[in-house]
């Protein structure tokens, strides 16, 4: 019993205390507000909450708030439970409460002091029980634990050591092929059924195991563990069942398991060798062939190409040079001449293609011929047989294809430097015939304005335009001569034959041109000196005449 004490103040100090702990206990229930020890238990909430916070599985406290009971049906279920279940006794009938008693405070402090005293002690009883059975069964599920890890750990190490042998022994087995050097298809088929077991023990076995391996490590510390946290003696795993026996184990497994992938794989290989040098060699060398016959198509329709090319350009060249001059058609026919276009940058261009072909494929060439060579060179250290000699026979044909193509390509190179060579000198010709109709058209009308002295200086330019193209056809001689030196070599190269008839005829028609226009000037210049002697005697006649009508 609580004595009263006006000076300590220790009632008010205690009862204070109990609110608080009703207060918390009851704080998760918002249907429930504790203030005092007197209207706030009225309604048996109060009582029915405390009751659910330590013992939930005695009272639906949600069903109570939900139908809206009574609170005398509240104190007769929160009583009955309190006193059936945990032994609290009724210090009070809830009819006596509800009629009034709720509103003494001594009353209600002395029921909530009873509950708290038995709700703390049943609390303190079943913890307690509580860790002794929790300690009870973490015993016996380490000891289950340790027992389990014996039992996996034995049967994988003996997965293991079985994988082992079997793996040497397939070793083994497939190294008596090596020595023997067998070849034949059952060997290849054997081999190949050894590896997909392989394969398939790799991807199904061995994951497996690897992830048991995990599991085993992960049971032992955490048994260990479990030990450690609870101060119980350690399991240590007996000798030869330690996590360091599986690695060990684990780390033999894998190095047998990669020796005989790689007795495997060296078989296969040295058997795929010998069975597929050939296909390779043949399938290069049918590469190679089409490579070669492709080049020589694309050079033959680039020959025909620039055949075609070149005859079309020319063709109103020859058309125009056929024709024959004298001094004054050749001043209304050349500017016709001087208006053909030359393809400078036409014959350019085919010429930087060429050149770039030409790079290209001897760049192709020289890597597929340093291939070949090696297999060919293998080829011959090989056993000798028919199928052999007629590779290699092939190979050579190839070989002598590829130096014809590459000549014909450079004799391609050289005639397009000819063609380009011919189209400088026919833009010269142009410009050198323009110069000329410019001052044969002066010359015509000078002699028309019957101007004998300007006559006289425009003969003299006619003179030097005709020493420029003396000299231009001694240079299309020298460019002649290389061609036919050319044509002498290869007879079919059909665009060094027309750039040779080409040149022969212009060289005729420029000589022919200057031939006749050296003559009409020569008779110019006569009848230019005759007519200007011819005005000097007039002139002396009318002096002399004026000299006589003066005397």
């Amino acid at each position: 019993m609580v004595s009263e004490s006006e000076k300590t103040g220790e009632i008010r100090h205690a009862k204070d205390a109990l609110l608080l702990w009703c207060q918390l206990k009851t704080a998760g229930y918002p249907q429930v507000e504790i203030a005092d020890f007197t209207s706030s238990w009225r309604d048996g909430l109060a009582f029915c909450a405390l009751l659910h916070r330590h013992y939930p599985e005695l009272i639906d406290f949600d069903n109570l708030t939900k139908m809206h009971s009574e609170p005398l049906e509240r104190f007769e279920i929160a009583f009955s439970q309190a006193a059936d279940h945990l032994g609290i006794p009724k210090l009070i009938e809830p009819m006596d409460l509800i009629s009034g008693w709720w509103a003494d405070e001594w009353c209600i402090l002395t029921i909530v002091v009873t509950w708290y005293r038995w709700l703390n002690d049943s609390q303190y009883t079943q913890r307690s029980a509580n860790r002794l059975n929790h300690v009870l069964n973490q015993c016996i599920l380490l000891h289950r634990l340790a027992t389990r890890y014996l039992i996996r750990i034995h049967r994988w190490l003996q997965w293991a050591c079985v994988s082992t042998d079997r793996l040497n022994e397939t070793r083994r087995h497939l190294s008596e092929y090596g020595q023997t050097e067998q070849t034949n298809g059952d060997s290849e088929t054997c081999i190949r059924m050894e590896l997909q077991k392989l394969t398939k023990w790799r991807q199904v076995d061995v994951t497996e195991k690897m992830t048991e391996r995990s599991q085993l490590e992960f049971t032992l510390h955490k048994v260990q563990a479990s030990q450690l946290a609870a101060s119980h003696f350690l399991f240590v795993p007996p000798e030869g069942y330690g996590i360091t026996d599986v690695y060990r184990t684990w780390d033999e497994l894998m190095s047998a398991e990669h020796e005989c992938h790689l007795t495997i794989m060296n078989e296969l290989t040295r058997q795929a060798n010998q069975k597929h040098f050939i296909q390779r060699f043949d399938r290069k060398l049918c590469s190679y062939a089409h490579w070669l016959e492709e080049n020589e198509h694309i050079l033959l329709v680039a020959e025909q190409t620039d055949a075609v090319t070149f005859r079309t350009d020319m063709e109103p060249i020859v058309s125009f040079i056929s024709r024959k001059h004298n001094l004054w058609t050749a001043v209304y026919q050349l500017p016709e001449f001087v208006q053909f276009p030359v393809w400078l940058n036409k014959i350019t261009t085919v010429q930087r293609k060429h050149a770039a072909w030409i790079a290209d494929t001897e760049a192709y060439s020289q890597i597929r011929l340093k291939r070949l060579n090696s297999l060919a060179a293998e080829l011959e250290n090989r056993p000798w047989s028919m199928e052999t000699c007629d590779r290699l026979r092939q190979w050579r044909v190839l070989s002598r294809r590829w130096e014809q193509l590459e000549a014909h390509m450079r004799l391609r190179a050289r005639a397009l430097e000819h063609v380009e060579h011919w189209y400088h000198l026919l833009a010269e010709l142009r410009d050198m015939f323009g110069q000329l109709s410019t001052h044969l058209t002066e010359l015509q009308q000078t002699v028309q304005s019957e101007q004998v002295s300007s006559v006289e200086m425009i003969l003299a330019k006619c003179k030097q335009d005709l020493e420029s193209l003396s000299y231009w056809q001694s240079v299309l001689k020298l460019s002649l001569k290389s061609v036919l030196d050319e044509t002498v070599s290869q007879p079919n190269w059909i665009v060094l034959l027309d750039l040779r008839n080409l040149n022969s005829q212009c060289d005729e028609w420029v000589a022919g041109i200057c031939s006749c226009l050296n003559k009409d000037v020569e008779k110019l210049q006569q009848w230019n000196s005759q007519k200007l002697r011819a005005l000097q005697i007039l002139d002396d006649i009318k002096n002399e005449l004026s000299w006589i009508q003066v005397s």
